[in-house]
């Protein structure tokens, strides 16, 4: 009668040990499950920020770009705005400051514009 006691509790025990490892084994699946989920959700994410990132860097050296293109051409019409007839300066001065996409160079242009159209009141009176 002992035998088949310890027989029956040997047979227990290994239905608790196989339930126990079909246990770990669902544990596993499902933490790799979780794993795979939230990385993919990781890696979309810092895909999107990383071009998102790239975008507004290239805005950024796009507007630069602009801006000194901007200059360059301004370099060129500078000697006009310094030399000549004060109404071409003026309307050279008009032009720049309503055309230019950099704030603070408009600013400057229409600084000058004031003075060149106050210049240009003293001269006529």
């Amino acid at each position: 009668m002992t035998n088949t006691n310890t027989e029956s509790e040997a047979i227990l025990e290994n239905k608790q040990d196989d339930n126990l490892e079909k246990v770990k084994l669902y544990l596993n699946f499902y933490k790799f499950l979780a794993s795979l989920f939230f990385g993919t959700i990781l890696g979309t994410f810092l895909t999107w920020y990383i071009n998102y990132k790239e975008v507004q860097i290239q805005e950024k050296e796009s507007k630069l770009q602009l801006q000194l293109s901007e200059r360059e051409e301004l370099a060129k019409y500078f000697q006009y705005t310094m030399e000549g007839d004060i109404y071409d300066r003026l309307k050279l001065s008009i032009f720049f400051s309503q055309i230019l996409t950099d704030e603070d160079t408009r600013t400057l242009w229409k600084n000058i514009m004031k003075h060149k159209k106050n210049y240009s009141k003293i001269m006529q009176e």
